[in-house]
């Protein structure tokens, strides 16, 4: 009997790592899919299912510094598959929410549990493969995770469509009960790299690493300047596209489930590219063309009306292209943080760049709850009217996120200009 190689069965446990992180962005997104089988089931406008939404992210978002440390101390292999047991249990408990407080409850949980999915991946690349590939390797991960979910997300509205939401959380929490043992079983502590591996008398303190990661400028607008971006998906893909979609353009559940999905299949295609060019030229300048023109394709997807099906998909492709520069922010963090503190960088350049999410996704929702016609009333002109109104916070956070880049920029070509020599 053949015995796998080390590569191979790293290969292997990096599979269901990533299978991690396909499963909990696709669990963030669950409600805008859900959407209108909960208002009907548990009797709630468009502010309240925005609340539902974000409550994944209040514990999702506080729980990201100690996953990052949790992963320092304890490893990928117990972290990773104790949290898909709390992901399942979550899952199982959220398809017997009877009231809007007790599925507010159930998706908290779920948020705190799926909290260290993301963060695993990328302890898992910073460990278990070469640090000259590291951005090439996120860029790579990136790409798998999105592709992932636009392929889950079609399948959950699918699911919606045929069982119900209830029974489509079931099959969602028999498949992390499922992960949890196959990443418990595939990954191994010796998988790490010894060149990336910390020696004890080097690990920080919790008070040291804390105190590291609040002076890091590079984390505090790297974050930044990602989570506007990312609000693209965080916000508008996760939650309230799939309505968008389906008043502006009259089309049905699975088509607009299908529509957004193109976001994510352009962004899983375009992160190794931008991992490619992230090891040639300035992360930043990168940034600041992709979110250029994730401007100009959100302006567009709002204010243009009459689409014919194929631009309408060719279009939702383009902006997921462009707002992939996002992940740009956790190279920069990568390259300026101390070997012993990555994980828990990791966890708050995750944490900012998520931070957005929830804020948003509510403040849109208020905004739909309180224009007339907003909900499941007034007309269907109205009613696009009424998204397209609220969605512009979107593309304002764009504009934040350029005058934050041209800060970095700025500061950094001041920086490097000091550090030349001095002409004779």
């Amino acid at each position: 009997m053949r015995v796998l190689s080390r590569q191979s069965k790293v290969l292997i446990a990096f599979l269901f790592i990533n299978l991690f992180g396909v499963f909990q962005i696709v669990m963030q997104n669950a409600v805008g899919i859900m959407a209108s089988d909960l208002k009907r089931h548990l009797n709630v406008d468009a502010a309240l299912i925005s609340i539902l939404s974000s409550s994944f992210f209040y514990s999702y978002i506080l729980m990201q510094i100690p996953a990052g440390i949790i992963y320092d101390r304890y490893g990928i292999r117990s972290v990773s598959s104790f949290s898909l047991l709390l992901v399942g249990f979550s899952c199982l408990a959220s398809s017997t929410a009877q009231t809007v407080e007790m599925a507010i409850l159930w998706r908290v949980l779920l948020g705190g549990a799926c909290a260290t999915g993301f963060i695993g991946i990328l302890v898992a690349c910073k460990r278990w493969f070469s640090a000259r590939r590291l951005a090439l390797i996120i860029a790579l991960t990136e790409s798998f995770c999105m592709l992932g979910v636009a392929g889950v997300n079609t399948l959950l509205s699918e699911l919606v469509i045929t069982w119900g939401w209830a029974r489509a959380y079931v099959c969602c929490g028999v498949f992390a009960l499922l992960l949890a043992s196959l990443t418990w079983i595939s990954a191994d502590p010796a998988f790490d790299l010894e060149e990336n591996q910390v020696p004890k008398s080097q690990q920080a303190s919790a008070k040291d690493i804390l105190t590291q990661l609040i002076g890091s400028k590079d984390i505090w607008l790297g974050g930044t300047s990602g989570g506007f971006v990312f609000a693209l998906v965080s916000v508008f893909a996760a939650l309230w596209a799939v309505p968008f979609v389906m008043v502006q353009h009259q089309l049905d559940l699975f088509l607009a489930t299908s529509v957004v999905s193109m976001i994510y299949v352009g962004i899983g295609i375009a992160s190794p590219f931008v991992g490619w060019l992230a090891n040639r030229y300035d992360c930043k300048t990168i940034m600041l063309w992709g979110t250029l023109l994730c401007v100009g394709i959100n302006l567009a997807l709002l204010f243009v009306t009459v689409l014919p099906l194929w631009i309408l998909y060719l279009w939702m492709f383009l902006l997921g292209l462009c707002c992939s520069v996002y992940q740009l922010a956790f190279t920069l963090v990568s390259l300026t943080i101390s070997p012993a503190i990555q994980g828990a960088a990791m966890g708050m350049t995750n944490m900012l760049i998520m931070a957005f999410a929830p804020f948003l996704q509510v403040v849109i929702g208020f905004l739909l709850s309180m224009q007339t016609g907003s909900g499941a009333v007034g007309t269907q002109a109205q009613m696009s009217v009424d998204y397209r109104n609220a969605l512009l916070v979107l593309p304002l956070g764009l504009v934040c996120s350029i005058f934050v880049i041209l800060y970095l920029i700025r500061t950094s070509s001041s920086h490097n200009q000091q550090q030349l020599p001095a002409k004779s």
